[in-house]
Protein backbone atom coordinates (compact mmCIF):
# COMPACT_ATOMS: atom_id res chain seq x y z
CA UNK A 1 0.00 0.00 0.00
CA UNK A 2 1.27 3.47 -0.85
CA UNK A 3 0.99 5.43 2.36
CA UNK A 4 1.30 9.04 1.14
CA UNK A 5 -2.38 9.45 0.32
CA UNK A 6 -3.37 7.58 3.47
CA UNK A 7 -1.29 9.98 5.53
CA UNK A 8 -3.05 12.95 3.91
CA UNK A 9 -6.33 11.48 5.15
CA UNK A 10 -4.99 10.55 8.58
CA UNK A 11 -3.31 13.92 9.23
CA UNK A 12 -5.86 16.11 7.47
CA UNK A 13 -3.18 17.94 5.46
CA UNK A 14 -4.53 18.97 2.05
CA UNK A 15 -2.76 18.25 -1.24
CA UNK A 16 -1.81 21.88 -1.96
CA UNK A 17 1.72 23.17 -1.30
CA UNK A 18 0.89 24.09 2.29
CA UNK A 19 -0.50 20.62 2.96
CA UNK A 20 2.47 18.94 1.32
CA UNK A 21 4.83 20.97 3.51
CA UNK A 22 2.91 19.96 6.61
CA UNK A 23 2.86 16.31 5.60
CA UNK A 24 6.52 16.49 4.57
CA UNK A 25 7.56 17.70 8.00
CA UNK A 26 5.33 15.04 9.57
CA UNK A 27 7.34 12.47 7.54
CA UNK A 28 10.59 14.15 8.52
CA UNK A 29 9.72 14.00 12.21
CA UNK A 30 8.93 10.29 11.85
CA UNK A 31 11.89 9.40 9.61
CA UNK A 32 14.79 11.79 10.13
CA UNK A 33 17.06 10.73 7.28
CA UNK A 34 18.68 12.15 4.15
CA UNK A 35 15.77 11.53 1.74
CA UNK A 36 13.36 13.26 4.13
CA UNK A 37 15.78 16.16 4.56
CA UNK A 38 16.18 16.46 0.78
CA UNK A 39 12.41 16.59 0.32
CA UNK A 40 12.14 19.32 2.95
CA UNK A 41 14.92 21.29 1.26
CA UNK A 42 12.97 21.03 -2.00
CA UNK A 43 9.85 22.39 -0.34
CA UNK A 44 11.85 25.26 1.16
CA UNK A 45 13.28 26.16 -2.26
CA UNK A 46 9.80 25.94 -3.79
CA UNK A 47 8.47 28.41 -1.22
CA UNK A 48 11.45 30.76 -1.58
CA UNK A 49 11.00 30.85 -5.35
CA UNK A 50 7.22 31.23 -5.25
CA UNK A 51 5.19 34.36 -5.78
CA UNK A 52 3.60 33.70 -2.38
CA UNK A 53 6.70 34.47 -0.30
CA UNK A 54 4.76 37.23 1.49
CA UNK A 55 2.64 34.46 3.01
CA UNK A 56 5.64 32.78 4.60
CA UNK A 57 3.96 32.67 8.00
CA UNK A 58 1.33 30.29 6.56
CA UNK A 59 4.04 27.97 5.25
CA UNK A 60 5.96 28.10 8.52
CA UNK A 61 2.82 27.25 10.47
CA UNK A 62 2.37 24.13 8.33
CA UNK A 63 6.05 23.27 8.76
CA UNK A 64 5.97 23.55 12.55
CA UNK A 65 2.59 21.88 12.98
CA UNK A 66 3.56 18.95 10.78
CA UNK A 67 6.83 18.44 12.61
CA UNK A 68 5.31 18.67 16.09
CA UNK A 69 2.48 16.29 15.21
CA UNK A 70 4.84 13.83 13.54
CA UNK A 71 7.05 13.74 16.65
CA UNK A 72 4.02 13.20 18.91
CA UNK A 73 2.48 10.46 16.79
CA UNK A 74 3.16 6.78 17.24
CA UNK A 75 5.76 5.46 14.79
CA UNK A 76 3.93 4.72 11.55
CA UNK A 77 6.71 2.98 9.67
CA UNK A 78 5.83 -0.68 9.27
CA UNK A 79 2.18 -0.12 10.17
CA UNK A 80 -0.04 -2.63 8.39
CA UNK A 81 -2.46 -0.14 6.87
CA UNK A 82 -4.67 -2.88 5.50
CA UNK A 83 -5.53 -3.80 9.10
CA UNK A 84 -6.71 -0.22 9.71
CA UNK A 85 -9.11 0.19 6.78
CA UNK A 86 -12.19 -0.90 8.72
CA UNK A 87 -11.33 1.23 11.75
CA UNK A 88 -13.12 4.54 12.34
CA UNK A 89 -10.78 7.42 11.41
CA UNK A 90 -11.19 9.15 14.77
CA UNK A 91 -10.47 5.93 16.66
CA UNK A 92 -7.42 5.29 14.46
CA UNK A 93 -6.12 8.83 15.00
CA UNK A 94 -6.55 8.44 18.75
CA UNK A 95 -4.81 5.05 18.78
CA UNK A 96 -1.87 6.42 16.76
CA UNK A 97 -1.85 9.78 18.58
CA UNK A 98 -2.31 11.70 15.32
CA UNK A 99 -4.00 15.06 15.79
CA UNK A 100 -5.41 16.26 12.46
CA UNK A 101 -4.22 19.61 11.21
CA UNK A 102 -6.12 22.81 11.81
CA UNK A 103 -4.57 24.40 8.72
CA UNK A 104 -6.93 24.86 5.81
CA UNK A 105 -5.71 25.80 2.35
CA UNK A 106 -4.87 29.52 2.18
CA UNK A 107 -7.66 31.27 0.23
CA UNK A 108 -5.18 33.36 -1.78
CA UNK A 109 -2.76 30.57 -2.67
CA UNK A 110 -3.35 28.53 -5.79
CA UNK A 111 -5.41 25.52 -4.67
CA UNK A 112 -3.88 23.26 -7.33
CA UNK A 113 -2.07 20.18 -6.02
CA UNK A 114 1.59 20.77 -5.25
CA UNK A 115 2.55 17.86 -7.52
CA UNK A 116 -0.18 17.45 -10.14
CA UNK A 117 -0.47 14.15 -11.94
CA UNK A 118 0.63 14.29 -15.55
Amino acid sequence: VHTHDLLHILTGFHTDLIGEIGLGTFYFAQHTNFPSAAIMAGYALNVLMSKDLHKIDWYLQAFVQGYERGRAAAPLIGLKWEDCFEEDIDVLRHRLNVVPTTIAPHPEIDPAPAFPLR
